[in-house]
């Protein structure tokens, strides 16, 4: 449905995580506005302690799922952007898997579609015809995750390799909204994470 067109992955600053990272100047969003690219963008924000990942995709505003008005994809996708905060806690729907890595991370990565707002702080900031980017975070804002958090903060900090994928979809919740189809995917092959660059809050 979407076009994966940046993602960008950093360790954290001193100041702490970039929650809204459309309103950084050195994230994917503001950089493809510099460039004129005007397409509505679909942002998604990980907050893995000591990384974060941000990963941008596009919509083609002539595609032909959005042009139907009677599109399954078009009808989840438009009452998607519709719902409050809350409400997209329980649409959005991610499948994890884990290739090459930490046994640890292959046992929290279930290769099943999850909830995903239901079991990590999730964030949601929306501008009409421009943007939507959604924030997890695994610290939970700060106040602590739990296992989750536990898990990457003592695993990622050590790993030095990992390869790995996440697909992104939407829950269908009305029988209109079926069959479901990936937003987007991404495949991380060989992740080095000693060479990642240091991202300070503005």
């Amino acid at each position: 449905m979407l076009e994966l067109i940046d993602v960008d992955v950093s360790r954290i600053g001193a100041l702490g995580p970039i929650f809204e990272s459309a309103k950084h100047s050195d994230f994917s969003y503001q950089a493809l506005r510099r460039q004129g690219d005007a397409r509505f963008l679909w942002i998604w924000n990980l907050v893995l302690p000591p990384y974060q990942a941000v990963l941008t995709a596009a919509l083609d505003p002539a595609a032909a799922w959005l042009q139907n008005d009677m599109c399954p994809q078009g009808l989840v996708w438009r009452r998607f952007l519709a719902a409050d905060s809350e409400e997209r806690k329980a649409k959005l729907k991610v499948i994890f898997s884990v290739e090459v890595g930490p046994w640890v991370l292959k046992k929290v990565a279930i290769k099943k579609p999850t909830l995903i707002g239901k079991k990590l702080s999730m964030a949601s900031y929306y501008v009409p015809e421009d943007y939507i980017e959604i924030t997890m975070d695994v610290t939970n804002g700060g106040k602590g995750g739990g296992y989750e958090e536990m898990v990457t903060g003592m695993v990622l900090r050590h790993v030095k390799s990992l390869e790995c994928s996440v697909c992104c979809l939407l829950e269908a919740t009305e029988q209109d909204e079926l069959p479901e189809c990936a937003l987007f995917a991404a495949h991380f092959s060989h992740v080095d994470f000693g060479k990642m660059r240091m991202m300070t809050a503005m």
